[in-house]
């Protein structure tokens, strides 16, 4: 077995490198993978009900949305944060934390469309910050200290 230049200096080899740098941050980046197929699912859901089924876009944004909240929060109390008590609570805690978000992002947006930011870019420059936000209070908040699978 051949040991490599970053083993014999004394530091971890690159991939032992990045298998703790996810195993340090798995909460986070499992929580951005269940959050883009959350955006998914809002946007298909969107598409499917405006566009295939000519539903009011505010009535189709509000039940896309909604049911992306729903399968965001199923998945990540099952498989990232692994709690099992008290879910209705949990879940009115991540509405609330879904509504902060979506607070925070409408803030953002408009006050930069106030400043002549094309609507889309300021949208773009909303989703990483609400995203910390809401990961920030779900894990400190909705699915902290709880029984785990």
């Amino acid at each position: 077995m051949q040991t490599t230049q970053a083993e014999a200096a004394g530091r971890p080899a690159p991939t032992e490198r990045i298998r703790r740098l996810v195993s340090e941050h798995r909460e986070l980046l499992l929580y951005g993978v269940i959050g883009g197929s959350a955006v998914c699912v809002d946007f298909g859901v969107f598409l499917l009900l405006h566009t295939v089924g000519g539903v009011h876009e505010l009535t189709s944004h509000a039940v896309s949305v909604g049911t992306a909240v729903l399968f965001s929060f199923a998945l990540n109390a099952r498989y990232n944060f692994r709690t099992t008590d008290r879910l209705a609570t949990r879940f009115a805690s991540f509405a609330t934390v879904a509504l902060v978000g979506f607070l925070i992002g409408a803030v953002v947006i408009w006050s930069l469309v106030e400043f002549s930011i094309v609507a889309e870019v300021a949208k773009l420059i909303s989703l990483p910050l609400v995203a910390g936000v809401q990961f920030i209070l779900n894990s400190r908040f909705t699915f902290a200290g709880g029984e785990t699978q």
